[in-house]
This record gives structure tokens, sequence and C-alpha cells, in this order.
């Protein structure tokens, strides 16, 4: 998958990278649900699992570019307005789905 370039509500210019499958999984399970008698009653890390979707999948916020694979600093990160954060987050995490009927590097199984 090619990076992908996208603009946020606020007019922030962004690009996402294509994510390890270890990265995807860890931002997936960085949230936790808590529950009482089978039913779930909390959610935890909302935030913090939005931050690193957002450090992981991120190569480009604004004027700033990463030069070496780092993640943005704290100081890209804080260009964004909540709703670019929310928006930010969702585009990175459709832009991880390979829609397997486009894709064609899938190999055939038959024998």
């Amino acid at each position: 998958m090619a990076k992908t370039k996208r603009c946020l509500p606020s007019g922030i210019d962004i690009e996402i990278k294509d994510m390890s499958i270890d990265d995807i999984d860890f931002c997936k399970d960085s949230v936790k649900v808590a529950f009482d008698n089978g039913q779930p009653v909390a959610v935890n890390g909302v935030n913090a699992s939005r931050t690193l979707w957002l450090r992981k999948g991120l190569v480009r916020i604004d004027d700033w570019y990463s030069k070496n694979g780092e993640g943005p600093p704290d100081s890209a990160l804080k260009l964004l307005t909540e709703d670019d954060k929310i928006k930010a987050a969702e585009l990175i995490q459709k832009a991880q789905v390979v829609d397997r009927k486009k894709n064609t590097a899938t190999t055939s199984m038959s024998s």
C-alpha cells in the first residue's frame, strides 16, 4: 500500500503510512473494556489509544514530515483539534484494511 494523503476538518494535511501487523495489533489492544456480570461497564484508554494510532500511523502532519520512520512529536500532534484527532485515527484504521478483491498480490492456494 502506498502512503495515503488526506485533509482533516481543520484543513491540515496528513499522510498515512502502511503500518505493520504488529503495530496494528498493538494499537487495537491498547483499549481496555471492564466487565461486570458479563456486561461492559467501562472503557479505558480511549485517548491514549487514539494518540497511539496517530503516532504509529502518520508520516506527515501539516509541515512536519517523518525523516527516519519516527512518529509525530507532541508539537505536531498539538496542531490537531479534537475532531482532527478522531478523524485521523479513523482514516488511519481504514487505510490499513486491504480489500482482497483489489489486492493483486494475493496468491492462489490451488493444488
